[in-house]
């Protein structure tokens, strides 16, 4: 992946040559995430110091521009600020095909107007595993995608690394 970036700012101008660029559901792509926390070199993954800040960095901004489309998510259905209450429970979501309004799950968390976004981050999560899989698990090898092995370059050394941490 080359992405420029203006050294003076930091601030990305451009993206050239992405490679195997598709649009696919929001977290399957997230190992070009991953890619840009650390580097590999012989002798396998490392992360640079600040990835911590950076990953925290990352989800800040995240929250912050979803919630400035104006959209607010309930039990992981985008809805509109204006949707009615009538509207939302006759429609019923995935987790309640009734209908009927529920409390939020056990695990979920609360941090004010980011509620439901911190409690989809599982799926979110989920899918950065699959993209991961996806990404890393096969390899292109005499015409046709295999499972990757130990002779496939670093795909194994980044599935260790990647599948051991978290965003």
């Amino acid at each position: 992946m080359n992405i420029p970036a203006d050294p003076k700012t930091g601030r990305l101008t451009g993206v050239i040559d992405w490679e195997s660029a598709c649009i696919l559901p929001f977290g399957m792509s997230l190992w070009g995430l991953e890619n840009s926390l650390g580097w590999m070199d012989s002798a396998g993954w490392h992360y640079y110091p600040n990835r911590d800040v950076l990953v925290r960095v990352f989800w800040d901004i995240f929250n912050k521009e979803l919630a400035a489309t104006g959209r607010v998510w309930d039990e992981g259905v985008p809805k509109s600020p204006g949707q009615s209450k009538s509207t939302e429970s006759s429609a019923g979501t995935a987790s309640d095909p009734k209908g009927e309004r529920t409390e939020p799950s056990e695990g979920s968390q609360k941090h004010g107007e980011y509620e439901h976004v911190l409690a989809d981050k599982e799926i979110i999560m989920l899918a950065r595993l699959l993209g991961i899989f996806c990404r890393y698990g096969f390899a292109w090898k005499k015409g046709d995608w295999e499972v990757a092995t130990v002779g496939d370059g670093n795909r194994l050394k980044y599935l260790d690394a990647f599948l051991n941490t978290s965003l």
